[in-house]
């Protein structure tokens, strides 16, 4: 099991997600995803898991729903998941 870190950014975002108005099935997703990450399992396909490239190239990412995006790091030699940021592409690379 990952220990998780969560960043600022992170807390923020998720903050704002929250008081949003996102329906808690959002929510649930989320943690689902967080939690199926954290044991180390590989996420199902219809996440779209992948590594990113350029200035981001030390990321990965994911996509919670379609328009919702988890990016995330893992230090394996530590056991570490580290939460960077969540929200949609235009918030996170536009």
């Amino acid at each position: 099991m990952y220990s998780i870190i969560r960043t600022k950014a992170f807390e923020r975002s998720y903050k704002r997600l929250k008081q949003s108005g996102m329906k808690e099935q959002v929510i649930d997703s989320l943690k689902n995803v967080i939690d199926t990450l954290a044991s180390g399992k590989t996420l199902a396909s219809n996440h779209r898991d992948h590594k990113l490239t350029g200035y981001f190239s030390e990321y990965r990412e994911c996509h919670v729903r379609p328009n919702l995006l988890l990016v995330y790091q893992i230090d394996h030699g530590n056991l570490i998941l580290i939460l960077v940021d969540i929200g949609s592409h235009p918030y996170l690379f536009g």
